[in-house]
C-alpha cells in the first residue's frame, strides 16, 4: 500500500487540476447522453434523422464520460502518490500536447495555455518528482 504523506504540494496541485477536468468531462458526458436520449425519444417525429441525432451524441457522451473517469482516476492516483497515477498523468498530458500540435498544424489554432501547462506537468513528473 502506497502512502500519501510524502506527496509534494505541486503534485497535489496537478491532482486537483485533473479532478477539475474530470468534473467538467463527466458533466459534459452526462449532458451529451441526455441530449441523445431526448433526440431518441423524439424518434417518431424526426424519423431516421432523429435516430442519428440521438445515437451520435449518446456515443460521444459515453466517450466523454470515460475520458472524465480517466481524469478522475489520474487525479486520485496522483493525490495518493501512486506510481500508476504518475504514469497516467504523463500519458494524458502527452495526449493533450499531441492534440495541441494537431490544432496548430491542421487548424492554425494555438492553445498556448494547454500546451504550456501539459508540458510543465510532464517535465515536472519526469525530471523533478521522484516517487517512492
Amino acid at each position: 500500500m502506497e502512502t500519501q504523506q510524502n506527496v509534494p504540494v505541486f503534485v497535489k496541485i496537478i491532482s486537483v487540476l485533473f479532478y477539475l477536468k474530470s468534473i467538467a468531462f463527466i458533466l459534459g458526458g452526462i449532458l451529451f447522453m441526455f441530449l441523445g436520449g431526448i433526440s431518441l425519444s423524439s424518434l417518431p417525429l424526426l424519423g431516421s434523422f432523429g435516430f442519428i441525432l440521438g445515437v451520435v451524441p449518446g456515443m460521444l457522451g459515453v466517450l466523454i464520460l470515460a475520458w472524465g473517469l480517466l481524469h478522475f482516476f489520474t487525479g486520485m492516483g496522483l493525490w495518493k502518490g501512486a506510481k500508476w497515477g504518475k504514469t497516467l498523468a504523463i500519458i494524458v498530458s502527452g495526449l493533450y500536447i499531441v492534440l495541441s500540435i494537431v490544432e496548430i498544424v491542421k487548424l492554425g489554432v494555438v492553445d498556448y495555455i494547454s500546451l504550456i501547462i501539459n508540458t510543465a506537468i510532464i517535465i515536472y513528473l519526469l525530471f523533478f518528482y521522484k516517487d517512492n
